[in-house]
């Protein structure tokens, strides 16, 4: 299920963005990456959306309401009306599917509402979990940058661009 982030997830925010893995493709975090920081993410993530600026959801466990990941929409109040989803997963959360899940529904809401002309996704091209999201939500693959993404360990990676176009 998507909700909105809340104080009782901070400590799952802490460990998904303290996650090495996630460290590794994700090299703009914080590090290390601490309890103020998860609870500047959850207040970021409300005051953008007060503003219209963004869409931020918390990914829960439709039975407990544990935080499995998050989901969001930035850039379409821009002019264009383009809109870029991100996305990461908590640990004990990868490979069940559920991110690809929470971005279709959060493609079918920016669709429905005319929220957005399209939609894109950028990740990493050596990054096969975040990119399978991507193809699996049902997402183009348009181009690609080369070597342009930082990653964790220094390198640089080719950044792979998604789009979803509904104009």
């Amino acid at each position: 299920m998507l909700r909105p982030f809340t104080s009782k997830d901070l400590n799952r925010v802490v460990e998904a963005c303290a996650d090495a893995r996630t460290r590794h493709w994700l090299v703009s975090l914080p590090h290390p990456y601490e309890r103020s920081h998860a609870a500047e993410f959850v207040e970021s993530g409300r005051e953008r959306a007060a503003l219209s600026l963004a869409l931020v959801w918390c990914v829960a466990d439709p039975q407990d309401h544990r935080c499995l990941g998050s989901v969001s929409l930035e850039g379409y109040a821009g002019y264009s009306g383009r809109g870029e989803v991100g996305y990461w997963a908590h640990p004990d959360a990868r490979g069940r599917g559920l991110l690809t899940e929470a971005v279709r529904s959060l493609a079918k809401h920016a669709e429905e509402t005319r929220l957005t002309t399209s939609l894109q996704i950028r990740c990493a091209a050596g990054n096969r979990a975040s990119r399978h999201v991507a193809e699996a939500a049902g997402f183009c693959q348009a181009g690609v940058l080369p070597a342009v993404e930082p990653l964790g360990d220094g390198s640089w990676d080719d950044m792979v661009l998604y789009t979803r176009g509904h104009g």
